[in-house]
């Protein structure tokens, strides 16, 4: 039963030891990859840097206190030892101090990454908006040009010949002087 005790304890502080560990490796990878956007990132990863490497030698300061902490037990000259109680706590506190922090961290870049991408595509609906407003003013303005006068197309289709001055052989008979005394304008045509 106390070899089962001994051994939860331990075992507890090698996985705060492990997990420990692995997370400064996870955090200076991010930092090395992904980087920091502010200075407020800067803190939050020392921060949780500085709490996981206490973690890291807290426990690696008990490991090495438990032996002597068990010869002393075993001569019965000492029953607890406050030093062990505090380094426990503050493997533990700096922890789930740590753990804290990595928490922060993610949501914080979630948080910067979706405003980014909020912006990027505020941007491009700025763009889209604009060419959607210039292709509906388009739109809207597609059917001015049957508005303007088209005098040409309208002699040319029409049913019978009439005379005009636009063709001066109809309007006088057929000789081609085209003379009439009045100003040959096109633009009286219409």
């Amino acid at each position: 039963m106390i070899s089962a005790w001994l051994n939860t304890k331990l075992e507890r502080d090698k996985q705060l030891l492990s997990l420990s560990t692995s997370a400064i490796g996870l955090l200076v990878t991010l930092l090395r990859t992904v980087g920091v956007s502010n200075f407020s990132q800067v803190l939050i990863f020392s921060a949780a840097l500085i709490a996981f490497l206490f973690t890291v030698i807290s426990v690696i300061w008990i490991l090495g206190k438990n032996a002597n902490h068990i010869e002393e037990m075993l001569n019965g000259s000492e029953t607890e030892s406050r030093h062990l109680v505090f380094l426990d706590r503050v493997a533990t506190i700096s922890f789930v101090m740590g753990m804290i922090m990595v928490v922060i961290i993610g949501m914080y870049s979630a948080t910067i990454s979706l405003i980014e991408k909020g912006t990027n595509m505020n941007q491009d609906n700025i763009g889209n908006t604009h060419r959607e407003s210039v292709k509906t003013n388009n739109d809207s303005w597609n059917g001015v040009h049957k508005l303007r006068p088209q005098p040409s197309k309208a002699v040319e289709t029409s049913p019978s010949p009439t005379p005009n001055a636009s063709n001066p052989s109809a309007s006088s008979g057929g000789s081609g002087s085209g003379n009439t005394g009045k100003p040959n304008d096109s633009s009286s045509a219409t």
